[in-house]
């Protein structure tokens, strides 16, 4: 038995299940092609069967995490830690270009979509809890990674939602409101829309009403605006990391500046929006890194900022040291300098570069709540102060100080 790995719509490789785990062949048609690269840098082109510890890992980060998946098993009547299993079964449509499919059980029939009508929808949403691929009356095929509940739809004409059948290459994601983190829609919606107008190059979000239930509504940055995957991964796949947390024994802001072909920059700037919203919970696998034709890598736009600062819920450390402490409150400048020199950044330019990004949130947080915009989870989170603090340490900087 074998399962066939496409990236967008060529077939690239083969999974089969061996005694130490999972077993990756890129094709030889695949290997001869020119700009061919390899599905991730711990999984590059080769003849013969790539290393089995990192494709299981690789391969596990395209799959939800924790209670989802635990859910997403019992749904399906498979093992809770069988990824070949949960591969075969929800793999048909992921993150990014990649597709799974079972050599003995291909598509039902060709990739179309089905309307999704209003009801539909809402009860598919109010359920993911208990039902997180959110139908029961067909075969399941997509996996988003994560732990949050979430819903892969496609958007058609008129703003109508449809169902994505047989791989068709889903549009949006939709998260709804959750009972145990009331504020967590319109929190996130407005750090994205924050950081998009600071000038930070962010998935688009917005909030939508199906029924009685608000979602955040993203349009997916893994699909070109014809449709198109693009393909990309996650830096804990990227660094083979199987923790995402650098308490956990994660990957640390150095092992993210130490990958090649990422723009330092880029990076930085992602990191230091997350710490100045109180973005705690901003790990390994919410940073993603994409491809183009040739393997070249850009970092992948901003997504899942939320400023978990605003909940108790929340643990009240960071995923990842700044100097030598995890505590966002105990952030100093000579932490910022010595996780700057760590990441090979020159610590003058990185406090600059904090200031000029710390202003721009300062100006686009003034000029939202002109607009009416609710803020005050920010003011609760003490976004002002790290602001402040921002702006002195780089000693003026490049900012108006």
């Amino acid at each position: 038995m074998a399962m066939k790995v496409y990236l967008g719509n060529e077939h690239c490789a083969t999974l089969e299940r061996g005694e130490r785990g999972l077993e990756l062949r890129y094709e030889a048609a695949y290997l001869a092609r020119s700009g061919a690269f390899g599905l991730s840098r711990r999984l590059p082109l080769k003849e013969g069967v790539a290393d089995t510890r990192e494709a299981v890992k690789w391969f596990e980060g395209l799959l939800p995490e924790g209670g989802r998946r635990a859910e997403i098993a019992k749904q399906l009547g498979i093992h809770t830690l069988s990824t070949w299993s949960m591969l075969r079964k929800i793999g048909n449509e992921c993150a990014g270009a990649v597709s799974v499919w079972d050599e003995d059980d291909g598509p039902a029939g060709p990739p179309a979509t089905e309307e999704a009508d209003e009801a539909d929808l809402e009860r598919a949403l109010r359920t993911l809890e208990t039902s997180p691929l959110g139908r029961r009356d067909r075969a399941a095929r997509l996996s988003i990674a994560g732990a949050q509940p979430k819903l892969a739809m496609v958007q058609g004409e008129g703003g109508t939602w449809r169902w994505p059948l047989n791989g068709y290459p889903s549009t949006h994601i939709l998260k709804p409101e959750q009972e145990e983190l009331p504020g967590l829609v319109h929190n996130e919606h407005t750090c994205m829309t924050l950081a998009r107008r600071a000038g930070v190059r962010t998935a688009e979000t917005r909030i939508e009403k199906i029924g009685e239930i608000e979602c955040l509504v993203i349009t997916r940055f893994d699909r070109t605006k014809g449709g198109e995957r693009i393909h990309q991964e996650d830096l804990c796949q990227m660094m083979g990391r199987e923790q995402k947390y650098q308490k956990d024994r994660g990957p640390s802001l150095r092992d993210y500046f130490a990958q090649e072909g990422i723009d330092p920059k880029a990076l930085w700037e992602q990191v230091m929006y997350a710490y100045l919203i109180g973005d705690e919970d901003k790990h390994g696998k919410n940073f993603s890194v994409q491809y183009a034709e040739g393997g070249q890598v850009r970092l992948a736009p901003l997504y899942d900022s939320v400023c978990t600062l605003a909940f108790l819920q929340f643990d009240r450390e960071m995923a990842w040291k700044i100097g030598n402490t995890y505590r966002n409150a105990e952030v100093t400048k000579k932490g910022i300098e010595v996780e700057a020199r760590k990441c090979g950044l020159d610590p003058k330019e990185a406090l600059d570069e904090l200031h000029d990004l710390a202003e721009r949130v300062r100006d686009a947080r003034a000029e939202m709540e002109k607009e009416g915009w609710n803020m005050e989870f920010l003011d609760g989170a003490k976004l002002n102060d790290r602001i402040e603090r921002a702006c002195e340490w780089s000693g003026g900087g490049r900012g108006r100080g």
